[in-house]
């Protein structure tokens, strides 16, 4: 029995060497990870900051070059934005004068069309009364027409007598 207990323990002293190990592996391993992973924090960091100082260094040579390039930026969009008012303001002052204009063509064409009215209406009484002149000038000269022709008649008859020479002797002794 003794040398079954003997092996039982041997059995479980293996066991327990492998579980030994198994844990001395794993704290290596991440023994190692954990070493890695500072490494690897170490050289980011290093890393970003070699990268800020390069970018202050950037800003620090190119902040006298690009200076003058913002002065230029910014006096140019103020000139931009002066110009723009500019324009506005004559963009205004032209349609303040296209209104304006648009109102005396309104009043102008309004007065023109009561002229016109008007003149229509003294052409229409000129009309009339030419057409009345017209009608009577018309009715006169006919009617002189008809007197000369009755005249005429009346006339003729007294020149034939004429022609025979009685009537003159009766005017003779009259």
């Amino acid at each position: 029995m003794f040398a079954a207990v003997l092996v039982q323990n041997q059995v479980e002293l293996a066991v327990l060497e492998r579980i030994a190990t198994a844990e001395t592996v794993i704290a290596v391993g991440v023994t190692i990870l954990i070493v890695v992973g500072i490494v690897v924090a170490v050289m980011f960091g290093w890393t970003l900051r070699q990268t800020m100082q390069l970018l202050r260094t950037v800003r620090r040579d190119l902040a006298p070059r690009t200076k003058p390039l913002l002065d230029q930026t910014t006096r140019l969009a103020q000139s931009a934005n002066e110009l723009l008012e500019d324009v506005r303001q004559e963009a205004e002052t032209v349609r303040d004068t296209v209104d304006e204009i648009n109102r005396r063509i309104r009043v102008a064409t309004d007065a023109a069309e009561q002229r016109v009215r008007r003149l229509a209406a003294v052409l229409e009484v000129v009309q009339a009364e030419a057409e009345d002149l017209l009608v009577e000038a018309t009715a006169t000269a006919r009617g002189a027409k008809a007197a000369a022709r009755a005249l005429r008649e009346v006339r003729e008859p007294e020149d034939e007598h004429d022609a025979t020479g009685a009537d003159a002797a009766e005017r003779q002794a009259s």
